[in-house]
């Protein structure tokens, strides 16, 4: 029988601030937890053997690297564990994520009131998944972006976490981290940052930008850790920065459930943070010109 991520959490284990999450350790019983860590995929089945060579060890692999298995790929994996594929099956679907939204309502109503009534219309036949194509996903209200993933650990000193928002499309996210009773590596902390005071924009894809990091390390509100049988769930919006940090010596791999649900429409709207258009535009056409110059080579 799957056990549902949400089976010990309340309505009690939300935190508003600095944005709506929880964290909840020991989530699972623990012979649950240890199955799934026993019967995770490995990086060769994850990289479809083409990343990884099987028998090399941890540092061996290209380093600070993420290898996923997406939406319908889990369940259409054939070599994968049984249970593995109904655990996620089970977390990555609509009515998962309205479970969520329920146990998050009060929250959602005063962050976002719209969002909340666009997850109740999501009907079974309008769900979507990452890996489709383009027409399978056609006219979908919800598309599911989540995965089965391995993170290799870094060994640069020095790494910055990635401290970004989200897209504008998703509705909320959750981890489920599993780890080694042996594994001793340092970070690997997702960061939960208040929004800074001081002015700051990010890029295309909604990373903050480098010469803002130093303003978000001071104001990073809690730190969790990577641990084993932890969940972690945080609704999306334009206060919702976080960044997962570098893992350094490691002996095993990072395993982690992602689950994350995208609409088909921008919920929310991120547009004070991003670069204009224009400003883009520009940078490409001056990219462009050096280039074609030799400037910079």
């Amino acid at each position: 029988m799957v056990k549902s991520l949400l089976d010990r959490v309340t309505k009690d284990d939300i935190i508003a601030e600095p944005y709506p999450h929880i964290v909840i350790k020991n989530v699972l019983p623990e012979e649950d937890a240890a199955y799934l860590l026993e019967h995770f995929p490995t990086l060769e089945q994850l990289s479809d053997g083409t990343a990884a060579t099987h028998g090399l060890s941890v540092d061996a692999y290209p380093e600070h690297k993420k290898f996923c298995k997406y939406g319908q790929e889990v369940a259409k994996y054939e070599s994968l564990d049984p249970k593995i594929k109904e655990f996620f099956s089970y977390h990555a679907s609509v009515s998962f994520l309205k479970e969520v939204c329920e146990l998050f309502e009060e929250h959602i109503m005063k962050e976002a009131p719209h969002v909340m009534e666009y997850v109740k219309n999501i009907k079974d036949s309008e769900i979507g998944f990452i890996d489709n194509s383009k027409e399978e996903n056609e006219g979908k209200k919800l598309i599911i972006d989540g995965g089965v993933c391995i993170d290799t650990p870094a060994k640069t000193k020095g790494l910055p976490a990635i401290i970004h928002l989200d897209n504008e499309k998703k509705i909320l996210g959750a981890l489920y981290y599993l780890k080694h009773a042996d594994d001793e590596s340092e970070g690997g902390e997702l960061n939960i940052y208040s929004t800074p005071d001081t002015k700051f924009v990010t890029d295309s894809r909604m990373k903050i930008k480098e010469q803002y990091i130093p303003d978000f390390e001071r104001s990073v509100a809690k730190a969790v850790p990577y641990e084993h049988n932890t969940l972690i769930i945080f609704l999306n919006s334009a206060r919702a920065f976080h960044g997962v940090g570098p893992r350094y010596n490691a002996k095993h791999f990072r395993y982690t459930f992602n689950f994350a649900f995208n609409a088909n429409t921008e919920l929310f709207n991120f547009e004070k943070y991003k670069e204009s258009k224009l400003t883009r535009r520009m940078k490409y056409i001056r990219n462009v010109v050096k280039k074609k110059l030799g400037i910079g080579k």
